[in-house]
């Protein structure tokens, strides 16, 4: 959130094929426009933990950077059961982050969530 008239959400999913979907929307001038393309590149400290971010995204009418430095950040798992009985781990990282974008400053949160495969978020390698 930038202002009551500049705010952005980006969302990269990945799934077990490993295709990214790139989606999100910028609020502008009390408008949504969807965003078509996205890439977020991460730095990570010694646990993994996101601690600064570099986005891009496009729309249709432009593209956009961002930059994002984390200030805080909650670790959090969850455990839930499959189908077939087998558990599944989650990884969520919640991090307040201030971001850079267009000459304004914003705040919110920067959130990974990685599935935990042999003992390793997945994300790590992606993002």
């Amino acid at each position: 959130n930038f202002g009551r008239d500049f705010a952005m959400m980006i969302s990269l999913d990945a799934d077990d094929t490993e295709k990214v979907r790139r989606s999100g929307m910028v609020l502008r001038d009390n408008e949504y426009v969807l965003i078509e393309d996205a890439r977020v590149e991460s730095e990570w400290d010694e646990n993994g933990y996101q601690t600064r971010l570099n986005a891009w995204a496009k729309t249709a009418e432009r593209e956009y950077e961002i930059e994002g430095r984390v200030l805080s950040l909650i670790p959090l798992r969850n455990r839930r059961p499959r189908p077939d009985g087998s558990m599944m781990l989650t990884r969520i990282t919640e991090g307040m982050t201030e971001f850079r974008c267009d000459g304004q400053v914003g705040y919110g949160l920067s959130e990974y969530l990685d599935q935990i495969v042999d003992g390793k978020p997945v994300g790590l390698d992606q993002a």
